[in-house]
């Protein structure tokens, strides 16, 4: 089933106009669904846009191959060529340019189409919102004209679909707590096997003893492992004011979202 997270993400275009203005004009696309998972027998999904500032936006919608690397950045694959797990071949979606006014909505709709013969597993590509860039050209008091654009802004999201039996399990390993720019970070390794991606959140627990129940010092959500990948690097950066030496030993807990077609949970423990 398609889900949706409730809180929205948003990303902000700022235009500084003219000084004579002494104002600026503030875009500020929501994107409300920051991942598509479609599975079973969905043929479609939609996307929620919704402009919270100020000034009129006008959108490029389009899909772009992404890939992980093993630090858990996902970037631009750089050959034209689409991976064997590409799903854009497969989706229809309009509309392709969006232009919405301060505080109006739009939706931008998905609908599959599965080739025959599609072997079972998972198929993503992102889908991109990019930002058009305004030519604003103002003329003075003093009959000057100057001109200013509106820089151009991205963000992308996952579409993934998954095609007949879909499975993955989750394994935490190499822990290490580590000092980085007077920061405290704790690496560790989120490993993966089967045929579809993992996406969930971490908990980071001190315990007093191995029978402890523990007292939770740290969370973050919403961290993926995508396929091919077995396994990528994390990275969780623990509050300053915790003095990790009290605890006999710290938990760690990976916990998928099952509204996102998982449930897998892996758990670590280990002296700090």
């Amino acid at each position: 089933m398609t889900q949706f997270r409730p809180h929205a993400l948003t990303f902000t275009l700022l235009c500084t106009l003219l000084p004579s203005l002494h104002s600026q004009a503030q875009s500020s696309l929501m994107i409300t669904t920051p991942r598509v998972v479609v599975e079973g027998r969905e043929r479609s999904a939609s996307v929620h846009l919704k402009n919270a500032g100020d000034s009129t936006g006008s959108y490029r919608v389009f899909f772009r191959e992404k890939s992980m690397t093993d630090n858990g950045t996902v970037k631009k694959i750089a050959s034209d060529a689409q991976p064997a797990w590409s799903a854009a071949t497969m989706i229809r979606f309009s509309p392709r340019r969006v232009t919405l006014a301060p505080q109006q909505s739009q939706r931008v709709r998905l609908a599959l189409r599965k080739p025959a013969n599609l072997a079972d597993g998972e198929y993503r590509s992102h889908l991109v919102f990019r930002s058009e860039p305004e030519n604003l050209t103002r003329q003075s008091n003093t009959s000057q004209i100057s001109t200013q654009f509106r820089p151009t802004f991205e963000f992308s999201i996952p579409v993934i679909i998954r095609h007949g039996r879909t499975f993955a399990t989750a394994a935490l390993s190499d822990p290490a707590l580590i000092q980085q720019d007077k920061r405290q970070v704790l690496r560790l390794t989120l490993n993966r096997t089967g045929n579809r991606s993992l996406y969930g959140d971490f908990q980071v627990s001190g315990l007093q003893s191995t029978t402890d129940s523990g007292t939770t010092l740290f969370e973050q959500k919403g961290l993926a492992l995508y396929p091919p990948l077995n396994e990528r690097e994390v990275q969780l950066e623990l509050p300053k004011n915790i003095p990790l030496q009290q605890y006999s030993h710290l938990k760690v807990v990976f916990q998928e979202r099952p509204k996102y077609g998982g449930n897998e949970r892996a758990e670590l423990m280990f002296s700090p």
